[in-house]
């Protein structure tokens, strides 16, 4: 399921001057919901890009699956109006691990964005947060399915 929704870019700036327009902010500046889940697709995007690395070839259907998941979190982090690439992750032993890593990756981002979903101020954000959420929660299943239901 890609998703690929616009939103304005209003909706993911945060305010950092202060109110009388001076040079310094008032507090420091929160990350709003949409640049902290963007954030985070990147994380996940990177995540994705090392289990690939960590699978072999000839394991031809796990490749398939992690590589269109990955699409699946370019076009959230697109939807989010995208952030700079996340560093990459520390290697995985195995597939089998990186697989591991990727259910408990996911379950915590079905969580923060259903947070950041409740968080948000503005409706089409909300959407698009409660919409990536509803992503993320299919992408455990899928992924547990790589190992017969294995990987928890």
């Amino acid at each position: 399921m890609a998703l690929v929704i616009g939103l304005p870019a209003a909706a993911l700036a945060a305010c950092t001057s202060a109110p009388d327009g001076g040079d310094e902010p008032t507090s420091d500046p929160q990350p709003t919901p949409g640049s902290a889940s963007a954030t985070s697709e990147a994380q996940l995007i990177a995540q994705y890009e090392a289990a690939l690395a960590a699978t072999p070839e000839a394991e031809a259907q796990t490749r398939s699956l992690l590589a269109q998941i990955r699409d699946q979190h370019r076009a959230h982090l697109d939807a989010l109006g995208g952030a700079p690439e996340a560093s990459a992750p520390s290697p995985p032993a195995s597939g089998q691990d990186a697989v591991a890593d990727l259910v408990t990756a996911e379950r915590a981002a079905y969580r923060e964005r259903l947070g950041a979903c409740v968080d948000a101020t503005d409706l089409d954000l909300a959407r698009v947060l409660a919409l990536i959420a509803a992503s993320e929660a299919a992408h455990v299943p899928a992924l547990r399915s790589l190992a017969g239901g294995g990987a928890s």
